[in-house]
């Protein structure tokens, strides 16, 4: 009682301009004073804790799981979704004009040395030799070595012609097969063992070997859309990895280091950095305003009917 004495007196002090302030503008004062306090314990709960946590950051405190929640883990879904693109097979379709590419260009490269000069032994046509070594390597690249070209070049011509032959021969028989962009190194290895297995001269079947393995390309090419449809399809059969997390569960508990895990599951539960709901705590206040006018209308009413009465 002593204490409330003394409140009494304290708010008789603030308030001593009470008196001169209207009934109904008492009435407004403590309506809105009503809704506010109101409006303040029925939405401090709509308004989260804050957490700011960082990963390597050492926890101060044990956070809990306020409810229980099951989520998607985006990040482990996509990389099992890479995953399945990866190992999707690849679609690949025959490229029929490779054969005949390939062989126009053998015929091409051994009509070029035909029209070469032949080198003589003495240094004095070294010039001759560049010039000529220059010229087809520009045309057929300069993967084919010098000493292939040399070779050839000096070499008679029913030579020439024995290589050329075996060239097409074995090139021909060997595209008939599969040949994958990842099967090129084997294939080159096949070819080469063919090239040696010949009964040319060991020197022309070194250079034979050198044509064939730097002639040769892939017949099979990558199709690309059916492939990207065959990653999709194997995408979308990836069942999302979810992960429950139980009310009350520790998510993090004090002294514990932060890891990528626990900020994954602070996010879900929107405890990492969360977003007030302004809309939520807005219709608790529309709420709570409708409620008091509604009463303050009714009692209205009631006192008006009472006067009537009398």
């Amino acid at each position: 009682m002593f204490s409330f004495k003394y409140f009494k007196r304290w708010w008789k002090r603030v308030f001593a301009w009470g008196g001169a302030i209207s009934p109904r503008t008492k009435k407004v004062f403590w309506g809105f004073l009503f809704l506010l306090i109101i409006s303040l314990i029925l939405t401090i709960d709509l308004i989260p804790n804050q957490l700011d946590l960082r990963v390597g950051q050492v926890s101060k405190n044990d956070i809990v799981a306020p409810r229980t929640m099951t989520f998607v883990d985006q990040e482990k879904t996509k990389e099992l979704k890479k995953i399945a693109a990866q190992s999707a097979p690849r679609v690949y379709e025959e490229d029929i004009n490779v054969n005949n590419i390939t062989r126009k260009k053998i015929r091409s490269f051994f009509a070029a040395i035909k029209k070469g000069q032949v080198v003589p032994a003495g240094d004095e046509k070294k010039e001759d030799t560049g010039q000529v070594i220059s010229q087809i390597q520009q045309e057929f690249g300069e993967e084919i070595s010098e000493k292939t070209i040399v070779l050839l070049v000096k070499a008679p011509s029913d030579l020439k012609n024995r290589v050329e032959e075996t060239a097409v021969e074995i090139m021909d028989r060997k595209l008939k097969e599969r040949i994958l962009p990842g099967d090129l190194a084997r294939v080159k290895d096949e070819l080469a063992q063919e090239a040696m297995e010949t009964d040319l001269p060991k020197e022309y079947r070194l250079a034979l070997a050198d044509i064939l393995e730097n002639m040769v390309r892939p017949n099979m090419i990558l199709n690309k859309e059916a492939t990207q449809k065959r990653q999709e399809e194997a995408m979308a059969q990836v069942e999302p990895v979810k992960r429950t997390v139980r009310q009350g569960e520790v998510i993090v508990r004090k002294g514990d280091v932060v890891t990528e895990d626990d900020i994954k599951v602070l996010e879900a539960l929107g405890l990492q950095k969360p977003r007030v709901n302004y809309l939520n705590i807005i219709g608790v206040i529309i709420t709570i305003l409708t409620i008091t006018v509604m009463a303050n209308l009714y009692n209205g009413n009631n006192r008006f009917g009472n006067c009537q009465n009398y």
